[in-house]
């Protein structure tokens, strides 16, 4: 029994052009392409080694590797990265995979950052939701309500405010259960 397999015609360059320049991008020293538009991860394309890496924006955590994760079960729908290819990389919180660079197919590159910027736009939303959230508390911090403020004014003054005893300055340092002589 034979499979036959008919593959697609790929899409124009210009059309693939079109979507790659949504990605903020730039181009490191060592030629590497680097993709900033998400919120959580960096991704950094070497076209020499054929190599995809998410690596982290701020600290790693849970969010973080789940971001990574939708990044390559997208490309490797996609059929841009191989499953098994996918790996922690040499940084902390990164994660790599590849491609086959060795194929014999045009504009290989145009067509990894054209799968790139289709998750991109796939991710609006979950990048949106955090960006909503953010302005909504700056709102909050920045222009409370009469619930949440108060007036201007004087601070009566009083000999003792507070928590801390000015007459025993160990208190505020752990010092109190030190005998002393």
């Amino acid at each position: 029994m034979t499979v036959k397999i008919k593959i697609k015609n790929q899409l124009p360059l210009d059309v693939m052009e079109s979507e790659i320049k949504n990605l903020d991008m730039k181009r490191s020293l060592s030629g590497q392409i680097m993709v900033f538009n998400h919120i959580d991860i960096d991704i950094v394309l070497d076209e020499k080694q054929g190599k995809i890496t998410a690596y982290t924006k701020k600290d790693f955590g849970e969010l973080v590797y789940k971001s990574q994760n939708r990044l390559f079960d997208f490309l490797f729908r996609k059929g841009v990265v191989l499953l098994e290819s996918v790996r922690g990389a040499n940084v902390f919180g990164a994660i790599e995979a590849t491609y086959p660079k060795d194929t014999k197919i045009d504009n290989l590159t145009e067509i990894v950052l054209f799968n790139i910027a289709n998750f991109m736009q796939e991710e609006q939303g979950y990048i949106k939701s955090f960006e909503f959230t953010e302005d909504m508390e700056d709102e909050r911090l920045l222009h409370p309500d009469k619930k949440d403020s108060t007036e201007l004014g004087e601070v009566p003054q009083e000999e003792k405010k507070g928590t801390l005893n000015p007459g025993h300055p160990g208190y505020y340092y752990g010092l109190a259960g030190m005998y002393r002589y």
